[in-house]
């Protein structure tokens, strides 16, 4: 998606080997994405680690404080693809797949529909605690 704001050619990320134009942060004017704020605005990205594993994946980590933890945790964030981080302080590690089938009905055997009765969210601290539509 950074590619597509940036306005640089994401054909790269679509074919083998699926290489991102760029991986580093980028800082820039705002007015050079399309942004209408402060004329002295700025844009900084965070970085993209692969093809698959971009720039909101990072946000993910960085927000959940997921890196900076000693205990082991984990981060999912399932779209059009799925990516799961596992990680510490000690060491992070991610995988991406595609996850369109899984929404798509693609080998799913049993579940519903989103609607009453549905469980829609999830919490878990000392006991779980659903969300039900």
């Amino acid at each position: 998606m950074l590619h597509l704001l940036l306005g640089i050619d994401a054909t790269p990320i679509s074919m083998m080997p699926f290489t991102p134009a760029f991986r580093d942060p980028l800082y820039l004017p705002a007015r050079e994405v399309g942004l209408d704020i402060h004329p002295g605005g700025f844009v900084q990205t965070l970085p993209v680690i692969g093809a698959y594993v971009g720039a909101d994946i990072v946000a993910g980590v960085v927000a959940t404080g997921l890196a900076r933890e000693d205990k082991l945790r984990v981060f999912v964030d399932v779209g059009t693809n799925g990516e799961i981080v596992l990680g510490s302080v000690k060491r992070v590690l991610c995988t991406a797949a595609p996850a369109g089938p899984a929404f798509e009905g693609s080998q799913i055997r049993c579940g519903m529909r989103a609607t009453d009765g549905a469980i829609e969210g999830v919490t878990l601290s000392d006991h779980v605690e659903l969300q039900v539509i």
